[in-house]
């Protein structure tokens, strides 16, 4: 008897559009602990983005104890991360700032230029500085882990 390759391999083949409507509107998104973990890693409006999608999806998410548990073990780590980058890029500006602050060394670089650049150090510094303290703020109050502990009432696997 002749098998079909459709029925023994269907991942291999596209679906059709009423398939993909279906699936979609019947699917449940189950999340690991790496897809919680980065909204750590993400720009405000993404992270804020992904978080009003869970939201507006609750009913059709779910979450796997160990994943849960992952994602609470490892977030400390990740903010850590993420605080160290910003570190990493002050010290970066800083030490390109001070390659700047002798004139003798640029010549082709006017005053009114230097000031520029000096001011727009500055100013990127201080976001920089404004936003690494968000991250270490959340060791202690975290909204990212808030909200997600909210999305996923009611939704979390058994251990």
């Amino acid at each position: 008897m002749a098998n079909s390759m459709y029925k023994m391999f269907p991942g291999y083949f596209k679906e059709s559009a009423a398939s993909y409507t279906t699936i979609w509107k019947s699917a449940v998104f189950v999340f690991d602990a790496n897809i919680l973990l980065n909204l750590y890693r993400y720009s405000v409006e993404t992270r804020d983005e992904f978080l009003r999608v869970l939201e507006s999806s609750k009913s059709r998410i779910w979450l796997p104890h160990q994943a849960a548990e992952e994602y609470l073990r490892n977030r400390h780590s990740v903010i850590g991360e993420q605080e160290k980058s910003y570190s990493d890029a002050i010290s970066s500006i800083k030490n390109l700032e001070s390659k700047f602050d002798n004139a003798r060394q640029h010549p082709f670089l006017e005053p009114e230029s230097l000031k520029k650049l000096k001011d727009m150090f500055g100013f990127i510094n201080e976001e920089l500085e404004r936003n690494k303290a968000i991250h270490t703020d959340r060791i202690n109050a975290d909204e990212i882990q808030e909200r997600l502990a909210n999305i996923f009432d009611g939704k979390i696997g058994r251990p």
